[in-house]
């Protein structure tokens, strides 16, 4: 099966041993009778697990930042691969289970879970939450993690309770995304390009009427898309990430030949203006980094670059097309119906709420200190931490 296909419902959650790595690749570290069945977990740490990734394109709460393409990116930065699976006796069946991504450090190693764990909803949903929470804390205990984050699932609202149980604090920092903007490609009533703000539709026109093009990029073209995406990160004072062309170039081989990655330009006379990176991973599409020269805006490149990406992750299939990032002070006032100030309006998430879709709060990233005296403080420092945060962007601010 091709890790792309759609499962047969009968058969979601249930990935059976002869699509999965053999034992002989896994260890078993825990098991627990529930309901009069086995939960086992197995521990591996090779980058690549098929069965893993087919699992996660088969459930909504899946992510390519829980994949093994993305491991494998990562492993070229150092991070380690802690990738745990809980499966039923019978069969080993996949249930559930987490990525953690681990680097060595010299105050010891910290890692993170970016969209885990997964945990799908369905029988004996409590009993795999609490196996599964209790294995992400014995792997911080057993693998000299010192820190770890984690952030659940986008639409996963009932695990946070179960990490803070453990000892897990809220983060309060702003080095995780705290809030994205989703389109229902999918809705029709109305279909999501009605939803669009009429400026945006008239400058997705004016821009075709004005002769800007999109083009799909090929590997060629990664050293363009790489110096377009810098070139917006110094506008808006943030170190690019992937932060070097060869990352992006293990981007491509990762996730390209799986037809997971897409790269688009809005050329004017075959000249690039400006560009997207798709990631499409189950029925999401991710619109996962971008970039613009700001030559010609008044030919309004980038509304047609984003519209194009929306208009083939509909064409693909996707339910969804994510921003990936959203300003979570505006989505806060979305959710309660305030009108934005006009500092908001002046934002580029502004620009890109044209597009329509929900902007939504994720749930909140958890830190877990193995240090028990540390992880009872944390908390109490937390206030400081956020208050440095805080003066330290007013004062990048400043300086732009």
């Amino acid at each position: 099966m091709n890790a792309a296909e759609k499962l047969d419902p009968s058969k979601q959650h249930a990935i059976s041993l002869v699509e999965a790595v053999s034992f002989d690749e896994e260890s078993q570290i825990a098991s627990r009778r529930v309901d009069g069945r086995w939960l086992c977990a197995w521990l591996s740490t090779g980058h690549d697990h098929r069965a893993w990734d087919v699992f996660l394109e088969s459930t909504p709460l899946g992510h390519f930042q829980q994949s093994s393409a993305w491991a494998r990116v990562k492993a070229e930065d150092g991070w380690e691969t802690l990738r745990v699976l809980v499966r039923e006796e019978d069969g080993g069946a996949i249930r559930a289970g987490f990525q953690i991504l681990k680097k060595r450090t010299r105050v010891g190693g910290v890692a993170y879970i970016s969209k885990g764990p997964v945990i799908p909803a369905g029988p004996l949903e409590e009993e795999l939450r609490a196996f599964v929470t209790e294995q992400v804390v014995s792997c911080v205990r057993d693998h000299g993690i010192a820190a770890l984050i984690a952030q659940p699932p986008d639409d996963d609202v009932a695990t946070t309770p179960s990490l803070s149980r453990l000892g897990f604090s809220a983060l309060g920092l702003s080095m995780v995304i705290e809030s994205t903007l989703v389109v229902d490609l999918a809705k029709k009533d109305p279909e999501w390009r009605k939803d669009l703000r009429k400026t945006t539709a008239n400058q997705v026109r004016k821009a075709v009427k004005k002769g800007v093009t999109v083009r799909v990029a090929t590997a060629a073209d990664l050293p363009v898309f790489f110096d377009l995406m810098s070139e917006t990160c110094r506008r808006q004072n943030t170190s690019p990430s992937p932060a070097s062309l060869s990352a992006v170039e293990r981007l491509w081989a990762a996730f390209h030949d799986r037809g997971m990655l897409r790269i688009s330009f809005a050329e004017f006379e075959s000249q690039p203006l400006a560009t997207v990176l798709l990631l499409k991973f189950g029925e999401r599409v991710t619109l996962w980094k971008k970039g613009w020269n700001s030559k010609l805006p008044n030919h309004h490149p980038n509304d047609l670059v984003n519209h194009e990406a929306m208009e083939w992750s509909e064409r693909v299939g996707a339910r969804f097309f994510d921003f990936a990032a959203m300003d979570p002070d505006i989505t806060r006032s979305v959710l309660a119906n305030e009108p934005l100030r006009p500092d908001q309006m002046a934002t580029r998430y502004f620009f890109l709420m044209g597009f329509g879709g929900s902007p939504r709060m994720l749930p909140p990233a958890q830190i877990y200190l193995r240090n028990p005296i540390l992880r009872r403080m944390f908390p109490v420092v937390r206030p400081a931490l956020v208050a440095f945060e805080r003066w330290k962007d007013r004062r990048a601010q400043r300086r732009k």
